[in-house]
């Protein structure tokens, strides 16, 4: 007769017999079980940690049912194998873990460098990391394990890489490599808070794949703007490039595998006028200026925003240089900035940037378009801004002002209280909301700066389903909520440059390459890009959100 044991009783009872046979070093409970989240029927997931050789054999000695497989039996790499078992009428999982493997993927992990390992049923892989993860978050019933936590750089470098394959796995369908059997069928990408959901047909994707504008945070960007020259072979000269783009990013991404590098195209409304002609997306206009009492947000000249994202500062200058090299002469560059992640995900002022970035489906739903502009879904707004930072004026103030100029602890990065925080603070005036709900945007802002002409700065950039919601982020901090009431940061802080651009989907910017309209008379040789007038009052901009996805 099986011997009754509680849960407690149970899990002390198998961790004691794992952690006698030869060579466990440490025995730890995962799964449901160790987070809370079991059920009565749950698994156990016991994983044995040892050094050296292990034998299979001392498991089976046990006298424990059920099947005991070989080490590498479920496929080698990081799950090297195991056992499904049953212990007193319980269902037993255990997991065989190598400390010489476990403590070299966590010297990996803590400088960035992970693997993805196949394994059945896995679709998207096993990272190396996993283990990392395990030996941080599980139980540990017998013996010592190390408690990592996260690492910064990993943080840095895997989502980069997880969506990179994401996209290359979402491309390589839409280009045709679908059969008419999946006609119909969803086909969807879930990974690292990222949720993108497509639904295919016989030709392959819906063409309402977005472009990288959700590509989690990197270490190095490169943000740059160019001006179209006139003449229709300049004009066609971008529109092949746009048809190339993708390709050029592969193929430079493939030097640098493990950082995935991304790269979003824009266009302002003067080149969607001239490249694509007819109807531009419903909110896609020149860059409005906002001038209140010296504080300016100028508009500046720019056809063409790449926004170039990477792991590593050289595989985004290694696109850049290939995208100016298919450019030539075609284009003027009248603005490139590198920017770099600081320490922490901090500016140059010492605050955390992107703190209130939406994830997940939040995401998705505040910067891709969806019905409400049915020929543009799929695409995205960016609005960009240089800010130069006059770091004498900002250090002689206190840590108590600085605080209350963002609206944040500084150290901490934790929000003010309402009954505390200034109305005039940063965080304050670039809240929005719309019937009692705040309209989220996602910001990907980096520092620049070059020590030998005292130059520092952020560079703002920041996607939306709507452009109007940024807008009026703008109006606050320039104009005032009430007006007067203006952005304090403003007070140090002095924007140089200012552009809006659409973002169309990925099948409607290769499609430009197929476009042979020309709007030549849409931009004279003697008009560059510019902006719209200057606001200094209400924007008159109607509702921030647009329609929902699932309307």
């Amino acid at each position: 007769m099986a011997t009754v044991r509680d849960d407690g009783a149970f899990g002390e009872f198998v961790a004691g017999q794992l952690a006698g046979l030869p060579g466990v070093r440490a025995v730890t409970l995962g799964g449901s079980r160790a987070a809370g989240t079991s059920r009565p029927d749950s698994d156990w997931d016991f994983a044995v940690y040892y050094r050296g050789a292990f034998s299979p054999d001392s498991l089976r000695a046990l006298g424990w049912p059920g099947t005991v497989f070989e080490i590498g039996g479920w496929g080698g790499g990081v799950f090297n194998g195991g056992a499904w078992l049953h212990v007193d009428g319980r269902k037993v999982d255990v997991h065989y873990r190598d400390l010489d493997d476990v403590e070299h993927h966590l010297a990996e992990a803590r400088t960035g460098r992970f693997g993805i390992e196949r394994l059945l049923f896995y679709l998207a892989g096993v990272p190396t990391y996993v283990v990392v993860a395990e030996i941080a978050l599980n139980q540990v019933l017998h013996g010592d394990l190390p408690r990592p936590a996260y690492p910064d750089a990993l943080r840095a470098a895997a989502p980069p890489r997880w969506w990179g394959d994401a996209q290359a796995t979402l491309r390589y369908a839409r280009d045709g490599r679908i059969t008419a059997g999946a006609r119909g069928r969803p086909l969807a990408c879930r990974m690292l808070g990222q949720d993108v959901r497509v639904t295919t047909d016989a030709a392959g994707l819906n063409g309402a794949e977005p472009q990288a504008v959700l590509s989690p945070l990197t270490g190095a960007a490169i943000f740059l703007v160019v001006v179209v020259k006139p003449g229709s072979d300049n004009a066609d000269t971008v529109r092949g490039l746009c048809g190339d783009l993708a390709g050029l990013i592969r193929a430079v991404g493939f030097r640098g595998t493990e950082d995935y590098l991304t790269c979003v195209a824009g266009l302002s409304a003067t080149a969607w006028d001239r490249l694509a002609g007819e109807t531009r997306p419903a909110g896609l206009h020149p860059f409005v200026e906002f001038r209140s009492a010296g504080r300016v947000a100028p508009a500046t000249a720019g056809d063409l925003l790449f926004h170039i994202r990477a792991a590593r500062m050289d595989l985004c200058f290694e696109l850049a240089t290939q995208i100016m090299a298919r450019l030539e002469d075609a284009v003027t560059v009248a603005d490139e900035v590198h920017g770099f992640r600081y320490f922490e995900h901090r500016d140059l002022l010492g605050f955390v940037d992107g703190t209130e970035n939406p994830a997940g489906q939040l995401a998705y739903d505040s910067v891709i378009i969806g019905d409400e502009d049915p020929a543009f879904a799929g695409g995205s707004y960016v609005l960009v801004q240089k800010y130069l930072h006059d770091m004498d004026a900002w250090n002689a103030l206190t840590t108590e002002q600085q605080e209350n100029v963002i609206g944040r602890s500084k150290l901490a990065d934790i929000e003010q209280d309402d009954s505390v925080k200034l109305t005039s603070a940063h965080n304050a005036l670039t809240t929005i909301t719309e019937n009692g709900q705040e309209i989220k945007i996602v910001r990907d802002n980096m520092p620049f700066g070059h020590v030998g002409t005292d130059e520092y700065g952020t560079y703002f950039i920041g996607y939306a389903r709507s452009p109007a919601t940024i807008e009026l982020m703008l109006q606050n901090m320039f104009i005032g909520r009430p007006e007067g009431n203006y952005d304090r940061l403003l007070d140090v802080s002095t924007a140089v440059t200012g552009g809006l651009f659409f973002v169309p989907s990925v099948p409607l910017l290769e499609g430009l390459a197929g476009d042979d309209s020309d709007g030549e008379a849409d931009a004279p040789a003697d008009t560059p890009s510019m902006a719209g007038p200057a606001r200094d009052g209400s924007l008159n901009i109607g509702s921030l959100r647009g329609a929902s996805h699932d309307e």
